[in-house]
């Protein structure tokens, strides 16, 4: 569900449990009626402790793919706010990021 918190947790558990279970992505002590409904009776802040841990373990640490190149750095110019615009055509100014998915670890 990408890491909401226990408010739309609580929205969305009466959604997706039951696909959930359906699709047998739920384990057999849990996909009892008595869970489901111990689950569904949850408060936010609740459901908020008891995904604490899991969230802290699956947390990103610092982790980048992107990594900056002193050569590049001291050779590339910046333009500040008030500088001239360049005149000559194909001057262009990005900056990249890598965009991967969370992995945990």
């Amino acid at each position: 569900m990408g890491f909401p918190c226990g408010k739309y947790v609580m929205v969305m558990v009466p959604l997706c449990l039951p696909t959930m279970v359906e699709a047998g992505d739920v384990d057999k002590p849990f996909a009892t009626a008595e869970a489901l409904a111990a689950v569904g009776a949850m408060s936010a802040a609740t459901i908020y402790r008891y995904l604490q841990p899991a969230r802290h373990q699956m947390r990103l640490r610092g982790i980048s793919t992107t990594t900056p190149s002193p050569l590049l750095r001291d050779s590339i110019g910046l333009s500040k706010a008030g500088d001239a615009p360049p005149t000559t055509p194909g001057v262009i100014e990005a900056d990249t990021v890598a965009r991967c998915p969370p992995v945990g670890g």
